[in-house]
């Protein structure tokens, strides 16, 4: 399951939300450096409008280089196309997008992939309160899995598809000193295959956050934060240490406001996990997120972060083990057209028969042409230990286009 979930960007870590324009209500992230410097770099789409809707069509056509030797692939021509639709209306506050990614390789058609994208949300202002409703379907296709296996794959290969629904809400609410804000959400994710054993076949997970900040104005805020998590498995195989997992975790801490020249988010606690129906039960896990930034312009930024949660992603970690990730990102913006990054990230999750293990080198640059075009060369380098369905070792060299009217 770790490998058919990661597959996919959709569904790494934040789920859906790193993937979807920042601009849907309930599916923004916290501001980093993709959000900040792609935005800045990337075309400036004026699109077209029916009355208060705002139409914003794209297009990106991708070509490069992939490099697999686990997959028993030398290297392999590749090619990508992303139409998507986006709309938005502010007078009613929707907002919304559409996007079908197809990438395809020469020499490795077993590794074609399919995904496609729905998500849609609503945001209601009252004053310096809101609330956001998003709802979201990603459906991932690939023509093979069985990248880990010790012939490359070649004799147990079988497509898979992978569907993961999201219904969220979140509210934010200013009470005197205080800040409250929180949220609930539901996220199922369905493996459809034929042969295909990864432990289970659907995951439904429910989720609810609550956290009190104090004055938002202050240069360091104490922070507050209690999260509650269930994930239910169907279709479990017998020995699969797979069953109803339970989590509470508490955390307290400091944070900057989120727009400041310095960022720095500490967070400390701990979380009680149970999981029915496994070898492995759970318990007390201690967690963290410690992230902090330097962002002197709108266009450059550097941030680093380490984090450790409990297992709230059942496509990452078995139930009841934490999940550790750390990573470093840069970015430096020469002007308004040009705009070069570079990120380290490693992640480290325990599995069925050890701990997995992936740590990816990414650099980038964009720049933008005129007010349509925007060229995005970049490079990945990603070594995996122990990952199932994923090769150990993967290069992408990829020359992108994207052109947005």
């Amino acid at each position: 399951m770790v490998g058919i979930v990661a597959r996919s960007d959709l569904a790494r870590g934040q789920g859906l939300d790193s993937a979807l324009p920042g601009d849907i209500p309930g599916f923004q992230v916290a501001p980093g450096l993709a959000r900040i410097t792609a935005r800045r770099a990337g075309a400036q789409p004026l699109g077209f409008s029916w009355q208060s809707l705002l139409i914003l069509p794209s297009i990106g056509v991708a070509t490069g280089y992939y490099h697999a030797p686990g997959l028993g692939v030398a290297g392999s021509a590749l090619l990508g196309v992303t139409p998507q639709m986006r709309f938005i209306d502010p007078i009613i506050g929707v907002a919304g997008v559409i996007r079908l990614n197809a990438e395809r390789y020469a020499r490795a058609p077993r590794q074609d992939t399919t995904d496609v994208t729905l998500a849609l949300g609503w945001r209601v202002q009252a004053g310096p309160d809101r609330l956001d409703l998003g709802i979201a379907r990603a459906v991932m296709q690939e023509d093979a899995l069985g990248l880990a296996g010790g012939d490359g794959g070649v004799g147990n290969a079988l497509p898979y598809q992978v569907q993961v629904r999201v219904v969220r809400a979140d509210w934010r609410h200013h009470l005197g000193l205080v800040t409250l804000d929180g949220g609930l959400g539901a996220t199922r994710s369905q493996i459809g295959s034929v042969g295909l054993a990864p432990g289970f076949r659907t995951a439904t997970g429910l989720h609810g956050r609550m956290r009190a900040i104090t004055t938002r104005h202050a240069p360091l805020r104490w922070v507050v934060q209690l999260d509650g998590r269930r994930t239910d498995y169907a279709g479990v195989l017998p020995g699969a240490p797979f069953g109803t997992t339970n989590a509470l975790a508490v955390q307290a801490g400091v944070s900057t406001p989120r727009d400041a020249i310095m960022t720095l988010r500490a967070l400390v606690g701990a979380a009680r996990v149970r999981v029915a129906g496994a070898q492995h039960r759970g318990g007390v896990v201690p967690v963290f997120v410690l992230a902090a930034g330097w962002m002197p312009d709108r266009l450059s930024a550097i941030g680093l972060s380490v984090s450790r949660t409990d297992t709230g992603n059942p496509g990452l970690s078995l139930p009841g083990h934490p999940i550790e990730r750390a990573g470093l990102g840069a970015a430096l913006g020469v002007d308004r057209h040009w705009v070069v990054d570079a990120g380290l990230h490693g992640t480290q999750a325990s599995v069925s028969g050890g701990v997995a293990r992936e740590v990816a080198v990414r650099m980038g640059l964009r720049w933008r042409i005129g007010r349509m075009v925007t060229l995005a060369p970049h490079l990945a380098d990603i070594w995996r230990s122990r990952v199932p369905g994923l090769a150990p070792h993967e290069f992408r060299a990829v020359f992108d286009v994207r052109v947005a009217p």
